[in-house]
């Protein structure tokens, strides 16, 4: 288990090096929502203990990408140890040289070290507390009270993190309520019973954010698992390229039918068209198959490995092998989603057990000689694909994390700016939107999609008339307005439909307060003078 932090340490710690700068889009939108329950409007799509988690490491003085990069580095080790902690659970004569080998590849596991293991903060918590849920729920000493309480708050916190998280929970106490008794002993179901309870908890505990910060008591915002599931259409279902973040819903509505003609419930959808469920599941399947071959996600290494673990299986007499059933659960979740390779860490433990047996097995024919060279090859692939090739290619720029430091000083007390990128926007943890806040932004709702926004929409997000509505109403505060011109990055900085409805800006009466660049990519900040106009 050293073995396994040590190397993990070391390769997210050069992934973080190289590219922790760049949050990625889904950590752009937990930033969104956790500074929204620090300074509102509220905005909270579902399980709440990542939002908490970042805001609790804000407040300790860390910036935004700080304290994800303080909560990657947690989840990712605490995911390799998870992984070799199941391992001892399940072989009896778990050997020390099967153990070395399956921290390397926990270490190793190319979703996990490059920059797929960094886009999506909440599905790293959810993938380390579910294995270790089952780890500690397959140890073969009975529960004591140390080990209990460690089970009980880490699938709590799985739970009240992710959905897929909660589903495995639920499936292994079933699987320990059902068959444990005679495949584990008189203590299992005493084991279903606390992980019924846990589970049980972390519905509460979404439930009760949700009224606390939105007054609904919901389990998801009202649109969200309808968005999520329609989003999740595969891209080869389309009749053309599905293209952009709305062409799959699109095809998705015209497959399944509109929000409001399901009445916003997925079931509804799937019980009108089993068989578009059917077609859209066995697609699923197919593509998350071919981002498991893929060389950047689980990749054919790691695959022929476990393919030769499992015939090796029978061989180690795993205890409680049974109990890996429970990650069924989380597999089943995830042809609901899109197929986001950040997705399937929480469904890959079985199959890296595997693959350090499939390792083994190699590794007993092959001399100390040849081990050693494997081993080393194996090193600096691993560290180059860590520190060089697990790159995809910036999503924003650099200039962003400057303007929203700045501005964090500058509008203290308050501002009122324009449609700032949202990276920005979701970085700079005070109130942007002072006097005359923009209209409030869901790109889960069908008519966001589609774009049918009405006139009243438009008009809020017009500047000079927010900044004109704003001094009537007696503001005097300061009015910012954010330039951006971005181009390293592969995907837009972050303006959505509220700056196409901006309208044009006269900057020449503005004062220019700070201009940050990165190579060809600037933004700058102006403010308005109280008897200067945009």
């Amino acid at each position: 288990m050293c073995l396994a932090i040590a190397l993990t340490l070391l390769l997210r710690g050069l992934y973080l090096a190289r590219f922790g700068w760049d949050p990625w889009w889904a950590n752009a939108v937990y930033f969104a929502q956790a500074k929204s329950l620090a300074v509102g409007p509220t905005a909270i799509f579902g399980p709440p203990l990542a939002l908490w988690a970042l805001r609790g490491m804000r407040g300790i003085g860390l910036s935004a990408v700080g304290a994800l990069e303080c909560l990657y580095l947690i989840a990712q080790l605490a995911f390799s140890a998870g992984v070799i902690g199941l391992g001892r659970a399940l072989y009896p004569s778990h050997s020390p040289r099967r153990e070395r080998l399956l921290a390397i590849l926990v270490a190793t596991l190319p979703v996990a070290a490059g920059f797929e293991g960094y886009m999506d903060i909440g599905a790293l918590v959810g993938a380390a507390c579910t294995v270790w849920t089952v780890a500690l729920a397959a140890a073969r000493p009975p529960l004591n009270g140390r080990r209990a309480a460690a089970l009980f708050t880490v699938a709590l916190v799985g739970g009240a993190t992710r959905t897929e998280s909660l589903v495995t929970t639920l499936m292994v106490a079933l699987l320990l309520a059902g068959w444990g008794a005679r495949m584990a002993g008189p203590r299992a179901r005493g084991t279903a019973g606390l992980l019924t309870l846990a589970g049980a908890a972390a519905i509460a505990t979404t439930l009760w954010a949700h009224r606390s910060y939105v007054g609904r008591w919901e389990l998801s915002a009202p649109t969200y698992p309808f968005y999520t599931f329609s989003a999740g259409l595969s891209p080869w279902q389309c009749p053309g390229r599905c293209e952009g973040e709305f062409a799959p819903y699109l095809e998705s509505v015209r497959q399944f039918g509109s929000y409001l003609e399901n009445r916003g419930s997925v079931l509804h959808a799937w019980l009108q068209h089993p068989w578009a469920l059917l077609v859209r599941s066995g697609w699923k399947v197919l593509e998350w198959a071919v981002r498991l071959v893929d060389p950047q996600r689980f990749g054919p290494v790691h695959l022929g490995l476990a393919a030769i673990g499992l015939r090796a299986w029978e061989r180690c007499q795993p205890s409680h092998a049974w109990l890996l059933a429970g990650f069924a659960g989380a597999a089943l979740v995830l042809l609901v989603p899109p197929a986001s390779p950040m997705y399937m860490m929480v469904a890959l433990p079985p199959l890296l057990l595997a693959a350090g047996l499939g390792a083994d097995s190699i590794f007993q024919g092959l001399s100390r000689r040849s081990q050693r060279g494997v081993l080393a090859i194996w090193s600096v692939l691993a560290v180059g694909w860590a520190g060089w090739l697990g790159g995809r290619g910036p999503s924003t720029s650099p200039v962003v994390h400057h303007a929203a430091a700045f501005l964090e000083q500058r509008c203290a007390g308050g501002c009122m700016t324009n449609y700032v990128p949202a990276h920005v926007s979701a970085e700079a943890w005070v109130n942007l939107q002072a006097a005359e806040p923009l209209p409030p932004h869901d790109n889960t709702q069908e008519d966001f999609v589609y774009g049918k926004l009405p006139a009243d929409f438009r008009e809020r997000c017009n500047f000079r008339s927010r900044v004109k509505k704003a001094r009537q109403a007696g503001y005097s505060g300061p009015i910012l307005f954010v330039e951006a011109r971005v181009a390293s990055a592969f995907s837009p900085v972050g303006f959505d439909r509220e700056h196409d409805y901006e309208g044009p800006v006269d900057l020449s009466h503005a004062l220019l307060e700070a201009t940050f660049s990165a190579g060809t990519d600037m933004l700058r900040i102006w403010s308005f003078p109280p008897t200067a106009a945009p």
